[in-house]
């Protein structure tokens, strides 16, 4: 192969033990790129790596042509990858849209009167969880001496199952989460893309907090599948790794703080592994979301306390 040819493959990610492409596997491709010239619009093309993964090759300049007399005989692109690119590009779609449904539902409850603000909240809870990807939502509000929380809100998708109402289930011990209550008391987000990979005194602390055997939570971690030898994975179909998950995968927790007070917590998980987004497009745009809640709870309490000191004003009289 010629040594110019090479380089070109070893940019395009088409060198190493994978044989090169075809002459017609070449030729197909540069007909694409071709009619997007004839076309007069730039182009870009998606080429497979050797590595099976996919970039996104674009050449935005028309071609030098070659020519011999006045035969054109071949043509000169150039090329340069923009996946990266596109990505970054995708990243700020994401968090565009993502701020202005949390603007739609934050101005609906800010607008509500405190007698519809659980509805309100309700739809808060599934129209995020929808959004980010996670199969269900939640707060947990402390009772008056933080050593419980009661789950007050809840949303679940299809097929994930949800706790029933006026169940013991519904109420936690904050003892047996003191992780996850220290990062409630510093106010800080907690972002778990993988719970599989944390500490099993963590993941047991997640077990409880959702409602989790212990024991089976623990075993049922795609990490520690993955750990097994390639060959038992691929003469095993039914393994861990290739059936659904039944315990969540990810988490996130939202502290809710009231008037500089921790009055509870805002929650997600998913028995999927959440996609890769960062702590900048996740966490920072759900603890608006938490401030939101916070404070339209606060309001609902104090309309509520109103209420009950004018009825108890009017009973004097009565």
């Amino acid at each position: 192969m010629h040594p110019h040819l090479q380089r070109q493959l070893e940019q395009l990610g088409l060198a190493g033990e994978t044989p090169p492409p075809t002459a017609e596997e070449w030729q197909l491709f540069l007909e694409q790129v071709s009619s997007s010239y004839d076309d007069g619009a730039p182009s870009q093309q998606r080429l497979q790596q050797h590595d099976l993964t996919h970039s996104r090759q674009s050449h935005d300049d028309y071609p030098i042509a070659s020519k011999v007399g006045a035969d054109t005989v071949g043509r000169i692109w150039s090329f340069r990858d923009v996946t990266d690119r596109q990505k970054v590009a995708q990243s700020w779609q994401y968090q565009v849209e993502f701020a202005q449904l949390i603007v739609s539902l934050s101005t609906d409850l800010i607008r509500q009167p405190g007698s519809e603000i659980d509805q309100s909240i309700d739809r808060i809870l599934e129209s995020i969880a929808t959004f980010i990807g996670f199969d269900s939502s939640y707060i947990y509000l402390l009772s008056p001496d933080k050593t419980r929380a009661n789950k007050t809100y809840e949303w679940c998708a299809d097929g994930i199952e949800q706790i029933k109402k006026n169940s013991s289930d519904r109420q936690i011990d904050i003892a047996q989460i003191p992780w996850i209550a220290q990062k409630l008391d510093r106010a800080e987000c907690l972002h778990v893309p993988e719970i599989g990979k944390l500490s099993p005194a963590a993941r047991a602390e997640i077990a409880y907090l959702t409602g989790k055997n212990p024991a089976e939570f623990l075993t049922d971690s795609p990490s520690q599948t993955a750990t097994d030898s390639t060959d038992s994975i691929a003469d095993s179909p039914k393994t861990k790794l290739n059936q659904p998950q039944k315990n969540p995968q990810s988490l996130i927790i939202i502290p809710l703080i009231c008037s500089k007070n921790l009055v509870g917590f805002l929650g997600f998980d998913s028995c999927k592994q959440a996609a890769d987004r960062s702590v900048d497009e996740i966490s920072t745009p759900l603890k608006m979301v938490g401030e939101t809640i916070a404070n339209a709870l606060e309001r609902q309490w104090a309309e509520f306390a109103l209420l009950q000191e004018k009825s108890s004003y009017r009973s004097i009289f009565e």
